[in-house]
């Protein structure tokens, strides 16, 4: 996951977030690639709780979420109806 200072995972949306629960380092820029297999309404947009970080997901491809979590403890992310959820777990 932690490759040239940085942490990358990938996210599949179909459904639902898979996997819907990663983990991450505080203090260490976070790539999250979101593979979005499907064009419903719900899974549209994503957005990091307490991050500022809203991103629009092109259907059928895969878009960046770029950020660094600044401390240990629990960051959710959902889809705008709050169907789709998952959480990094930052240590």
């Amino acid at each position: 996951m932690e490759q040239g200072g940085k942490q990358e995972v990938t996210i599949l949306v179909k459904g639902a977030y898979d996997p819907n629960v990663i983990t991450a380092k505080a203090g260490v820029p976070l790539v999250v690639h979101f593979n979005r297999q499907e064009d419903t309404s719900c899974s549209r947009f994503v957005t990091f709780e307490g991050q500022n970080v809203r991103k629009d997901l092109k259907p059928f491809g895969v878009t960046d979420v770029k950020f660094t979590p600044a401390q240990t403890g629990e960051i959710s992310f959902t889809c705008d109806m709050g169907m789709y959820q998952g959480k990094v777990i930052v240590k």
